[in-house]
């Protein structure tokens, strides 16, 4: 598949294979042996070649560069020296303007460049003042979001050297007058100067309480679809807690299983012993506090039920778990937000510094859920995706799940040991594609075995657990075909 330009072949066979069929006319000039797609698929799928064969020395700038080279609701914005007119092609229109390339710009696709950052800082401070329907720069509001982006992106430190660069360049193009608002929109970011009206992002990071944009529209259009919840054989309305009181297992089998999910791992028969004893192996010591103050909570009556209603709340109700679950290790700061940041694998959750922001962001979507299964799986996605503490995240998490359920009397979710694959799947492809039918199907039914399963009696606890294929590694049931079954369904 390719595109031929005339100025480079014999402009009367290309006509003469069009007029045969054999070539395609895309646009004056240009054509294509990619006869069954139209012509624009073709000038998209060869948009790069196309823009570098008609204006060769031309800078990707203003709203294009600063949403990543993308044409702008089908605009693509540039900057040349050697052509002065627009090119209307199908499905795209490259809008050129005067404009120098600089040592600063960056390498694009076809030899073509792209304005650096501080550049684009730059550049779209200028008003815009094309007619058309797309403007050719940022408004002051949608520049002060990128300004806010740019700082979660690339930290402080660069983000000071973006300003001293932009100001450099602000000089080099003849525009020294737009120092100022480059220094009030990054000072702005880094929260030393007030922001200005327009960008909510911006104006929270200069409050310090800036957020994860990208994270909190995610969790919005989540809770949108948690919103719409309707009961099925596999995700239940309601699944009521046992009410007699009987059950004082489960909240060992909670604890057990939760920091097995973590990789705190003893055999069943030492958890117990930590648990009756109170005490931590003195060959494990941190391990086996980390069991203790997982059981404390979920073991108490009261704590295990306790939801906030507001963010400050929540951030109480977070500190407060993560230091008791993480009382052994002190060198991990239980209690305290993350001091740096953190991921899974090539995976990174919310900057350390935008912890508080995006919690609260986040939070606000909670009284929206009606459902209580819904109310807790946006609470523990919530708090599992910013991650907000060095470590004890996850049992976190499933401890705010839970809290929700007790809280509306329903049965709580524990994720046995064979479901570990399974629930870090789910949890994966929630983050990553937004799956959220996956989630509630992959934690419905260990909601529906948590209330299936006899927790007041050892003895049958652990033969259910056995039957169940609850107490096997997970990858070794992957291995063998096996997988969690409702107690009595074979």
């Amino acid at each position: 598949m390719a595109v031929l330009f005339a100025e480079k072949h014999n402009r009367t066979s290309l006509s003469r294979a069009a007029r045969e069929g054999r070539l395609r006319r895309v646009a004056r000039g240009i054509y294509s042996d990619e006869l069954e797609a139209s012509d624009e698929e073709v000038v998209a799928r060869h948009r790069w070649e196309i823009v570098a064969h008609l204006v060769p020395d031309a800078v990707i700038v203003d709203r294009s560069a600063a949403i990543g080279g993308a044409p702008a609701e089908g605009v693509l914005f540039v900057a040349s020296q050697r052509r002065a007119r627009d090119m209307d092609l199908p499905g795209l229109l490259v809008d050129v303007r005067d404009g120098p390339r600089l040592s600063s710009d960056q390498l694009w696709a076809e030899g073509l460049y792209i304005s650096s950052p501080a550049r684009t800082l730059v550049d779209n401070l200028a008003v815009s003042r094309r007619r058309g329907k797309v403007p050719r720069t940022l408004t002051r509001s949608e520049l002060g979001d990128w300004v806010a982006r740019q700082a979660r992106l690339i930290g402080r430190e660069r983000l000071g050297r973006l300003r001293d660069e932009a100001k450099q360049i602000a000089a080099e193009l003849g525009v020294r007058e737009r120092e100022p608002e480059i220094d009030l929109l990054v000072g702005a970011a880094l929260g030393t100067r007030r922001a200005p009206r327009g960008s909510k992002a911006l104006a929270a990071r200069a409050a310090g309480r800036g957020y994860d944009e990208e994270r909190v529209r995610m969790f919005g259009e989540i809770a949108d679809t948690l919103s719409g919840f309707e009961a099925s054989e596999e995700v239940p309305a309601s699944l009521p807690a046992d009410s007699t009181g009987a059950g004082s297992s489960l909240a060992f089998w909670e604890a057990y299983f939760s920091n097995y999910i973590e990789g705190t791992i003893f055999s069943v028969e030492e958890a117990e012993r930590i648990v009756d004893t109170g005490l931590p192996p003195p060959e494990r010591p941190s391990d086996g506090h980390d069991i203790l103050g997982t059981y404390h909570i979920v073991s108490d009556k009261s704590e295990r039920a306790r939801v906030p209603f507001s963010d400050k709340e929540l951030f109480e109700i977070l500190r407060s778990r993560n230091a008791a679950i993480l009382a052994g290790r002190p060198e991990l700061h239980p209690g305290e937000w993350k001091r740096q940041n953190n991921q899974a694998g090539t995976y990174s959750f919310v900057d350390h510094e935008l912890v508080e922001g995006t919690l609260a962001h986040g939070f606000v979507h909670r009284d929206r859920l009606s459902a209580p299964i819904a109310r807790a799986l946006y609470m523990h996605f919530l708090v599992s995706e910013v991650h907000p503490f060095t470590d004890g995240n996850g049992r976190v998490a499933r401890v705010v799940m839970n809290a929700e359920l007790s809280h509306a009397g329903e049965t709580r979710i524990v994720i046995p040991t064979v479901w570990r694959n399974e629930y870090l799947t789910s949890m994966r492809q929630l983050s990553r594609e937004g799956n959220v039918r996956l989630h509630m199907r992959t934690l419905g039914l260990a909601w529906r075995w948590t209330a299936a399963m006899h927790w007041s009696d050892p003895p049958t606890t652990r033969l259910l657990l056995e039957r169940t294929n609850a107490l096997v590694d997970s990858t070794e049931a992957a291995q063998s075909g096996r997988r969690l079954l409702l107690p009595g369904s074979g």
